[in-house]
């Protein structure tokens, strides 16, 4: 391949034992019949002024270079050890602004960050609840990591906002229907049908299917206000650490572990 591409094929002819050019200096053939290049480690580098002789990676594989090394395999880890783990074995043109480019735009990375700060803006506050089964809030979480090889791909969580007890169970898919008979089958027919449910603005809420499950049991749906998931932070909080795990497996033991855990009175 490294004979195919346009920018290091040229290098290759021009590489010659016998009468090594200034223009191709740094580079040379390896026992393998691969092109290299030689470097020089960064001074802050533990083996600093070391060489590095890492291997030429023609245009056709950047991207595949680039997720093995940032992958949930490689580890996701930032830019700058991103691109000290490529640079340690790897070389091409502009590198440093392609893997630059490539962690930004990541969008499993993008998707796991906090959501970035947005001014407040008024809200009805949640009352505090002064007894079981007052008030129970509801999130979805997901889609789930796509290597993850099984059926479900979403998780919905329940908390009784009065005991602080969590329910969650494994999803298909996030349809109205899915949700509403996930909610009764799993929460309403163990403990009891809450008074009130807190909600986000999410489409399979507000659906006509959603709503009319709530009024035949007899519910007050309650939607968080625009841009203030804060107000829903009694089961989002809960959703922020399933992000990496998988919790398919461990489903009933982390449940019971996150029931348990101490909260601030």
């Amino acid at each position: 391949m490294q004979h195919e591409d346009p920018v290091l094929s040229p290098i290759i002819q021009k590489i010659d034992p016998n009468d090594i050019s200034p223009q191709v200096s740094n580079y040379f053939i390896n026992g393998e019949g691969l092109l290299c290049h030689l470097s020089k480690r960064p001074s802050r580098s533990p083996r600093s002024n070391t060489i590095r002789k890492q291997v030429c990676i023609p245009h056709c594989l950047k991207a595949k270079i680039l997720e093995s090394v940032h992958s949930e395999y490689g580890g996701r880890f930032k830019f700058f050890k991103t691109y000290h783990r490529l640079s340690e074995n790897f070389f091409w043109q502009n590198m440093y602004k392609d893997t630059k480019n490539f962690v930004r735009s990541c969008t499993v990375c993008l998707s796991r960050k906090n959501a970035f700060k947005i001014p407040p803006v008024p809200h009805q506050p949640v009352e505090q609840s002064q007894k079981p089964l007052e008030t129970c809030h509801i999130d979805i979480f997901g889609p789930l990591k796509p290597h993850l090889k099984v059926i479900y791909s979403y998780v919905l969580s329940m908390i009784d906002t009065f005991t602080k007890y969590i329910l969650i169970v494994p999803l298909p898919d996030i349809k109205s229907s899915t949700i509403s008979k996930a909610f009764f089958d799993n929460y309403i027919v163990h403990g009891g049908c809450p008074q009130k449910l807190v909600v986000d603005n999410a489409t399979y809420f507000k659906s006509s299917e959603f709503v009319e499950f709530c009024i035949v049991m007899g519910i007050q749906k309650r939607h968080i206000s625009s841009y203030s998931a804060h107000v829903n932070g009694n089961v989002e909080k809960p959703n922020q650490s399933l992000a990496n795990i998988s919790w398919h497996q461990f489903r009933k033991i982390q449940m019971t572990g996150m029931s348990n855990s101490r909260t601030p009175c």
